[in-house]
């Protein structure tokens, strides 16, 4: 799971990001496995479910996950 720390200087987003992206890399997330919807996961963090849509977004762009529907996100 996503671990943030508000005391950071760097953006939550940026956090969460680069956290997804190891796990990815590193096989935490192993491919086709679906991340946690954005709703939950911004739940979670309690943090703006945009705050991740855009996360998603970013690392689809980059390539390290794959939108195959509006609900899910995969690695």
């Amino acid at each position: 799971m996503v671990q943030l720390d508000y005391r950071d200087a760097m953006p939550l987003s940026r956090q969460i990001k680069e956290s997804i992206r190891k796990m990815v890399i590193t096989n935490a997330y192993h491919t086709g496995e679906q991340l946690p919807p954005v709703r939950q996961m911004a739940s979670k963090m309690a943090i703006n479910p945009r705050t991740i849509e855009q996360v998603y977004l970013e690392l689809e762009e980059e390539g390290y996950v794959v939108t195959e529907t509006d609900l899910e996100t995969k690695t």
